[in-house]
């Protein structure tokens, strides 16, 4: 990590400089160096300045999201499996994102905190009855705060790491680097109906076969219920609509695009969807980065 621009001395050691300097840059430092310790300590401080004055009331293990886990995302932490329309070709990925604590003031504002993890992989049906293709692990830390009964605000921090699988190896495909730590702040716009959200991500270490560190990805999205459950027939309430983008800056601000129809229920707070999706642009899988994609998938999601 390239800590430079703490040191106001080209003279001095980083140490010494570092050392020189106030609380303040201390603090900075050590929120670079260790941010899930971070992210863990700054809710526990949120929490007691904004509710220090109030009732609180604080929930394990909370059964309920402040936001749902982005639908048309598809790289969101969840388990699924999906079909391409145009290759014979399979993604799944088992995980998801998982509420540890939050904590209530009278004026219903809400922190929480989550860990978030998944695998996604790919598998190519047309050799020897199924091959492995990539696996790529992702894993957050999210901080979400509802200050608003429409609005929540996200800080988050992760990693994720891409790989090509030993059998596609075996068959010829080319292996790199694609390695990624970022932090991340988004705001979301939360009804029963409709959700949209808009992040940026800072990636502050980024490896591909070249050191793409200090790229930024700012990513948009929607979800959208037309039907009403308490006005439109049944089998139509369920019906949603919902939007993608991600621009990435290393790339001239190229962008991934997903568009997606689908048929959701919710029970206890899960979500289940069966899912018709077009991706087109930047591939998001690491390994095939920056190639570029466009498919039509089908399949099945379980957002926990």
């Amino acid at each position: 990590m390239n800590l430079f621009f703490l040191n106001t001395s080209r003279d001095k050691p980083l140490d010494e400089s570092i050392n020189s300097h106030s609380i303040p840059s201390k603090f900075l430092l050590f929120a670079l160096m260790h941010p899930k310790l971070f992210l863990a300590f700054f809710f526990l401080l949120l929490a007691h300045s904004l509710f220090a004055q109030d009732q609180q009331q604080w929930e394990w293990l909370p059964k309920s999201h402040l936001q749902p886990v982005y639908p048309a995302d598809g790289r969101a932490h969840r388990t699924s499996i999906q079909r391409s329309v145009s290759e014979n070709l399979y993604e799944g990925s088992m995980g998801g994102q998982f509420p540890l604590i939050s904590v209530q003031n009278k004026q219903k504002e809400i922190l929480q905190l989550e860990l978030a993890a998944s695998t996604y992989l790919g598998l190519l049906r047309m050799v020897n009855h199924g091959s492995v293709l990539n696996t790529d692990f992702f894993v957050d830390v999210l901080l979400d705060y509802k200050f608003h009964p429409d609005w929540v605000f996200r800080a988050s921090t992760g990693h994720t790491s891409q790989h090509i699988s030993d059998d596609a190896i075996i068959q010829g495909f080319p292996f790199g680097n694609y390695v990624r730590d970022y932090h991340q702040l988004s705001l979301s716009f939360v009804r029963t109906q409709l959700l949209v959200y808009g992040s940026f991500i800072w990636n502050y270490n980024f490896k591909t076969n070249t050191d793409l560190s200090g790229a930024v990805f700012l990513q948009t999205g929607f979800h959208f219920k037309p039907f009403k459950k308490e006005t439109s027939n049944k089998y139509l309430s369920p019906l949603g609509i919902g939007a993608d983008v991600k621009f990435q800056s290393q790339d001239s601000w190229n962008s991934t695009r997903s568009l997606q129809v689908d048929y959701s229920k919710q029970v206890n707070g899960k979500v289940i969807a069966l899912k018709l999706r077009w991706v087109s642009g930047l591939d998001e899988r690491g390994q095939f980065y920056p190639q570029n994609r466009n498919l039509i998938q089908t399949g099945l999601n379980l957002d926990f």
